[in-house]
């Protein structure tokens, strides 16, 4: 399965709370990465870690930087200007 977005990340585990304990992070925190579809580089390694454990293959470090890519070249793309 290819994910499109870090939500789609998030949503491996059953609730925000099985996530926020392997990120050492409270619930609300990861209920709003999930609301900003963002997940800090920081907890990649965390992440990555934990979905080895749970044998989610689809969960790689190269998966998260291709989705950190893309949502920079989204933002590069909505902020692009018009010259004259």
């Amino acid at each position: 399965m290819t994910q499109k977005n870090f939500r789609v990340i998030i949503d491996y585990w059953a609730t925000y709370g099985d996530l926020a304990k392997v990120l050492g992070v409270g619930p609300a925190a990861v209920k709003q990465m999930r609301r900003r579809d963002r997940i800090p580089s920081r907890y990649w390694l965390k992440i990555i870690n934990a979905a080895e454990k749970k044998e989610f293959p689809e969960i790689t470090l190269q998966r998260l930087a291709e989705l950190r890519s893309e949502e920079h070249t989204s933002e590069l793309q909505s902020h692009s200007f018009i010259s004259y």
